[in-house]
């Protein structure tokens, strides 16, 4: 019998050039994952007023492959039996685009694909569970909102 482990998986990017300035995660084995990215390019207040991650922050951050192996580590350290299998979980399919771009860049790296290859994307399941289609937009607060029953939650993001 092979078990899953859950990994909740969150990524930044600059606005233009979807390049990834961080990686985020957290394990169902309740492990956190968060470093920035390097980026090759400037990232625009707009990126900054959403994520609160500046240009001097990237400028100290390591380079997208280093910090994919720490991340890769951390994902393979989660697993404590090798009957276990890693299924990451991702709200809307941006994070998905940008593992696909970073694997069509680098091809011969089979864990970016593997991991493009186990993403579920929750957005999409719960926009189908909840409305019947995906022309609804559901953002991540609403979805909260909509299975907790409590209007109360801020948006921390």
């Amino acid at each position: 019998m092979i078990n899953i482990v859950r990994i909740f998986l969150d990524l930044e990017a600059t606005q233009f050039s979807k390049e990834i300035i961080s990686i985020g995660a957290v394990s169902d084995k309740n492990q956190e994952f968060y470093k920035l990215v390097r980026s090759k390019k400037k990232i625009t207040k707009l990126i900054t007023d959403l994520t609160n991650i500046t240009n001097e922050d990237l400028k100290k951050a390591k380079k997208f492959y280093e910090v994919f192996d720490e991340f890769w580590d951390w994902c393979c350290s989660q697993k404590t039996t090798k009957n276990e299998k890693i299924i990451f979980f991702v709200y809307g399919n941006f994070d998905g685009e940008l593992i696909k771009a970073e694997y069509l860049r680098r091809p011969k790296d089979k864990r970016l694909f593997y991991i493009y290859s186990n993403i579920i994307d929750v957005q999409y399941y719960l926009m189908m569970s909840v409305f019947g289609s995906i022309s609804y937009s559901l953002s991540l607060l609403k979805a909260t909102k909509q299975f907790t029953n409590n209007d109360n939650l801020e948006q921390d993001h």
